[in-house]
């Protein structure tokens, strides 16, 4: 009788098992949503897209980007309603979050074939 309870409880650790392989093991498939209110090329969604993965503190995400579509350009700012004065009273690792933005901008149009030019401005 035992080898018998022995054979069943194998039976249900191999079936658990399957059924678990088969809901985690599977791969997961993400969609990037790039949908904005305004019109831009498909290629500076993606870009704005893969730039926005960009680590920040908290993940606040303390960016704003503004887009100039006669220049083709961005320019990007710190989201001061973003801040988090109790834990970073002097926006350094805001700052570093920004130029976390910046560099995967960066890496991102130069994926799409894009030369990127960065003018870092004092204010």
């Amino acid at each position: 009788m035992s080898r018998k309870c022995l054979g069943i409880a194998v039976v249900l650790c191999l079936l658990m098992a399957a059924v678990y392989v088969y809901a985690v093991g599977r791969p997961i498939m993400l969609a990037k949503d790039t949908s904005l209110p305004f019109d831009m090329p498909e290629d500076f969604k993606g870009i704005l897209y893969y730039a926005s993965l960009a680590p920040s503190g908290h993940n606040v995400q303390p960016w704003k980007v503004r887009y100039y579509r006669d220049a083709k350009s961005f320019t990007l700012f710190f989201d001061v309603s973003r801040g988090l004065p109790q834990v970073d009273p002097h926006n350094r690792e805001a700052l570093i979050s920004l130029g976390a933005f910046l560099e995967n901008l960066n890496q991102a149009a130069q994926a799409y074939g894009y030369a990127v030019s960065i003018t870092v401005m004092p204010e």
